[in-house]
């Protein structure tokens, strides 16, 4: 008893003190060496109390639970642990209770042959309830035992009803917040972080899309992984997009990071038909575009199931060093898509036009009427791409796409033959499954007589020539009433004096225009840009040379975004005319925009110019170092330094602080921050067109980024008056991920309308004449004459004033003849692609 009290104390003070040395021995309290002067040495500071039995035996008892809790606690991992114990600790009590009933209770029971096992089964029936206490007659042992087995039965039960409880119930709730593993093969996966509100909303706008994308199919399984618990997604997914509204498709939701394998596999991600990865909008570009590759690489590794195949991997890309790092390290069936520069794309389109965000959305989204499809068409194997139009009562071809090599030709020549391995790029009712669309079995009969290409291919000669000719050239050219060219020289009559002389006053009242104020038009506005009806004004191919735009940028976006804008108005298919001007209005520091517009001009931005003005767009005052007067388009961004809800935005440039702004573009913005933004670009448009009409311009195109999704006002609204465009980019986005997603050969139409082709507003003057009444099938095939593609046409309604767009118009409307010439400027006007022009 005294030796395990010394054994306890010497632990206790070898934790507290280290071990003893060799020649060191212990006394009860102290400790002596060889020599005398150690002998009365305190283990402590003060001497310890000698130590009764009562507290030695307490102390024991204390360290053999403490102890036993302890390698318990290391041993247990969760509540089934403790039920295991628990039978454990039951099977310990049968066997010992039928070890005492058999040798101590009932020492008798072996000269009634009655065996051990019989007692060991007694005793489980009597911890079990299965067999009752003895009665009366039984002897005061056999009652104590029964009454303490029974005793201990009942605790037993409660603690084995209430472990198996809490088991269950955690296996609910682990199920509940992240789900089992999904059961499905051929599903689309949609993997995504949802930190960020922006993740959220692109979420709901990618699910929106798949299930109108498969609404023709009856609906399909997607599996969306997110870091949010399962309930919380569900129930934002629930309210977003109701049961009904999708369509036939189920939505199961799990709770993982698409970094981890394991989670990956939680949504059968390896033996889906499509996974969509969504990058992480709440990090930087780069650090955003360096977790979707490595998702992508993962998800690219995992084997797939034998009864699935391999399906394709849509990764979202921001910066464009992110494109080559796929390529070069997954497989071909990993597609990344470029959301920032196709964002920026259509942004610089918009401000040519508004009337290319009706095109895109009836082109790449699933809710528009019509649809862009890539369809398979044997029959039509050997035809004239100037004929296929007339095959299709209410679908437009825009061009082939080749399936062994994958290359993609839109608005080819019109003697272009439709070859064994091409596909037709179609824009066609969405309705309608894949292979329920079929041509016509004869083609429509257009009528096309009595008028030809010819003059219209030499006027845009003599625009193309004017454009490349130097001044002093320009100045021997003049253009007629019917946009031919006359040129002096080549056995042509040279101009009269009095025409050349009005030419070379009109150059330089061109030049000192550009310089100074805009050109006006007759009807008081400019040449270039929009009347107060929105609609494009015309322009003679003398005043594009010299009527150089100049573009309002208020407000500096994503860094990415900014850089491929700037390249797309420089060099792009929406490249703005040489010469233009770019102004740049934000708070941000001379030394951080120019740094970024050194990275920019190195790779050769030079036919237009930007210039950087410091001042904050959302105060009138910011605006005080640009001249108004000469802005001829205009482009609201959300600010990276609005992102910081804690920065005072309303003061000087002192008050806009670039660190926290850093900070607060890689915060988790919720749904009322993005509302909140929303507010600080409608004010931003607001100041712009307030100082518009101070100026007397009310007629400019003014583009605004919307960042959340709630709420349009008519500032933002092209078909209200005072007209706008709203352009969100994540919803954009959203879309162009589906589409890849539902059809990966989508992506290379993408690249050629965003790289080779453009869309054109153009007055009807170039497919009729003034007063000629023909139906739009007629247009289309004179507008394939000229390798284009009609799209459609937009008009102003007499009563809203405001300009109603359709785009592949129904057979109905194609078959009635109108006049669309009605010799004046304005009117209707035809919405073409065509083959990008060079420069």
């Amino acid at each position: 008893m005294y030796h395990a009290a010394a054994c306890l104390r010497h632990k206790q003070a070898t934790a507290r003190f280290g071990s003893y040395p060799k020649d060191t021995k212990v006394t009860q309290g102290k400790e002596s060496s060889n020599g005398p002067p150690s002998a009365e040495a305190p283990l402590g500071d003060t001497p310890e109390p000698e130590t009764t039995r009562e507290e030695l035996w307490s102390e024991l008892r204390e360290a053999s639970v403490l102890r036993f809790v302890y390698r318990y606690l290391k041993f247990r991992e969760g509540s089934f642990n403790d039920l295991q114990s628990l039978l454990l600790l039951n099977l310990t009590i049968v066997t010992v209770g039928g070890l005492v009933k058999h040798f101590v209770v009932d020492p008798a029971a072996n000269a009634r042959n009655l065996t051990l096992d019989q007692d060991w089964y007694r005793t489980l029936l009597l911890l079990t309830f299965a067999n009752g206490v003895p009665m009366d007659n039984g002897t005061i042992a056999e009652k104590a035992f029964a009454l303490a087995v029974a005793g201990s039965g009942l605790v037993a039960f409660a603690l084995t009803v209430a472990l198996i409880q809490q088991v269950v119930l955690a296996q609910v709730e682990s199920n509940i917040k992240v789900g089992g593993t999904v059961l499905e093969t051929g599903h689309v996966a949609v993997l995504l972080w949802g930190e960020s509100q922006r993740d959220i909303e692109m979420c709901k706008e990618v699910l929106e899309q798949v299930c109108l994308a498969y609404k023709s199919e009856g609906g399909r399984t997607i599996a969306v992984l997110s870091s949010r618990p399962k309930p919380d997604m569900e129930a934002v997914l629930k309210e977003a997009l109701p049961i009904d509204e999708r369509h036939g498709s189920t939505i199961v939701v799990r709770q993982g990071s698409p970094l981890v394998p394991e989670d990956l596999a939680l949504v059968a991600a390896p033996a889906a038909s499509t996974s969509v990865i969504i990058s992480d909008c709440s990090r930087p570009p780069d650090e955003a575009d360096a977790q979707a590759l490595r998702a992508a690489v993962l998800l690219d590794e995992l084997p797939s199931p034998a009864s699935a195949a391999a399906g394709a991997i849509v990764v979202e890309a921001k910066a464009s060093g992110a494109l080559k790092l796929v390529q070069s390290t997954c497989s071909r069936r990993v597609l990344a898509v470029p959301t920032t520069a196709l964002a920026a794309f259509r942004t610089a389109r918009l401000l040519q036009h508004p009337a290319v965000a009706d095109v895109s959305r009836a082109m790449w989204s699933f809710s528009s009427k019509s649809q862009c499809f890539i369809e398979r068409y044997p029959q039509l194997t050997g035809q004239p791409f100037g004929h296929l139009a007339r095959f299709f009562a209410d679908g437009l071809v825009l061009g082939l796409l080749d399936r062994s090599t994958g290359k993609c030709i839109v608005a080819p020549p019109a003697d272009t033959t439709v070859g064994p391995e091409d596909d037709l790029v179609m824009l066609r009712p969405t309705a309608l499954a894949p292979g329920a669309y079929q041509p016509l079995p004869r083609p429509i009969a257009a009528n096309t007589e009595g008028w030809t290409p010819k003059s219209r291919r030499d006027l845009e000669r003599a625009s193309s020539s004017a454009r490349s000719a130097p001044a002093k050239d320009v100045e021997q050219a003049a253009v007629g009433e019917n946009g031919a060219r006359q040129q002096s020289g080549n056995g042509a009559s040279p101009p009269p004096e009095g025409l050349k002389a009005r030419i070379q006053g009109l150059v330089q009242s061109l030049r000192a225009a550009t310089e100074v104020e805009e050109p006006q038009h007759k009807n008081g506005h400019q040449d270039m840009g929009f009347n107060e009806n929105g609609i494009e004004a015309a322009h003679s191919p003398l005043a594009a040379l010299f009527n150089k735009e100049r573009l309002l940028v208020c407000g500096w976006g994503e860094t990415p975004f900014m850089v491929n804008l700037l390249r797309e108005l420089d060099a792009g298919t929406g490249a703005l005319p040489r010469g233009s001007e770019v102004i740049l209005l934000n708070a941000h520091p001379e030394e951080r925009i120019s740094g970024h517009l050194d990275a920019i001009r190195n790779p050769g931005l030079g036919s237009i110019h930007v210039r950087h003005v410091r001042g904050n767009p959302l105060r009138r005052e910011g605006f005080a170092k640009v001249d108004m007067r000469g802005i001829t388009t205009a482009l609201v961004l959300s600010d990276m330094l609005w992102r910081d809800s804690s920065v005072d935005n309303s003061g000087g440039d002192g008050s806009l602080v670039p660190a926290l702004a850093a900070a607060g573009a890689l915060e988790k913005m919720a749904e009322a921050d993005y509302l909140r933004l929303d507010s600080l670009l409608l004010t931003c448009q607001l100041h712009v067109r307030g100082l518009l009409q101070d100026k007397g311009r009310k007629s400019i195109n003014i583009v605004t980024e919307k960042v959340s999704f709630q709420g349009v006002t008519r500032f933002e609204d092209r078909r209200r008056l005072p007209l706008g465009v709203a352009t969100n980019f994540s919803a954009y986005a959203a879309k162009v991920l589906t589409q890849v997603a539902y059809d990966p050969r989508a992506l290379a139409v993408y690249s050629e309308v965003g790289g080779a082709c453009r869309v054109r507003v153009h007055d009807a003057c170039e497919l009729c004449a003034p007063g000629e009444s023909v139906p739009f099938w007629t247009l289309q095939m004179r507008a394939q004459a000229l390798q284009q593609v009609l799209l459609g046409f937009f008009e102003v309604t007499e009563q809203a004033g405001v300009p109603s767009t359709v785009v592949n118009p129904g057979a109905a409307a194609r078959a009635a003849s109108r006049v669309w010439n009605n010799g004046e400027s304005g009117g209707v006007k035809l919405i073409t692609l065509a083959p990008q022009p060079k420069r």
